[in-house]
């Protein structure tokens, strides 16, 4: 939950990212630094919550996939982000997903979904899980299952 930034003047993000195939598998490891900076500073948004400063989140992820069959391809990723400065805000993330070819341009694919939450999030209050494109949690934790077919045009 980020809201609490909205007066920061600035928004700086670094990121970087590799991956390497050997046969039908393929890690990868992505690292991101963002921050706002002078938070409070900005007379048409002051904060809300008081704070003058700057935060920082930095976040890792490690992810493996294989391609099983020509059709079938299976995945795990884990994700941790830290938040320093105002708040200490901390996330892990899992998951683990399968996508299956139907055809040349259409495949179903099946996501599980676990975070957990730890810390102050940016409105001062208990940071709560809050999984990409679903509602945020009420709680520390949130379990999310995606199952979908996609068609490609």
């Amino acid at each position: 939950m980020l809201s609490g930034y909205a007066s920061a003047r600035s928004e700086e993000v670094f990121a970087a990212g590799a991956a390497y195939i050997f046969g039908a598998a393929t890690v990868g490891t992505t690292y991101s630094n963002t921050r706002f900076r002078n938070l409070g500073d900005l007379s048409s948004s002051p904060s809300p919550f008081g704070y003058r400063g700057t935060t920082t989140f930095n976040n890792v992820e490690a992810s493996f996939k294989y391609q099983l069959t020509p059709a079938l391809l299976t995945g795990v990723a884990a994700d941790y982000a830290k938040g320093s400065g105002i708040h200490d805000a901390s996330y892990r993330q899992f998951v683990l997903g399968a996508d299956y070819n139907l055809s040349k341009r259409t495949d179903v694919y099946l996501m599980a979904i676990y975070q957990k939450a730890s810390g102050t999030d940016s409105t001062g209050r208990s940071a709560v899980a809050a999984i990409n494109g679903v509602r945020a949690s009420a709680g520390d934790s949130q379990t999310v299952f995606r199952v979908g077919l996609r068609h490609k045009f």
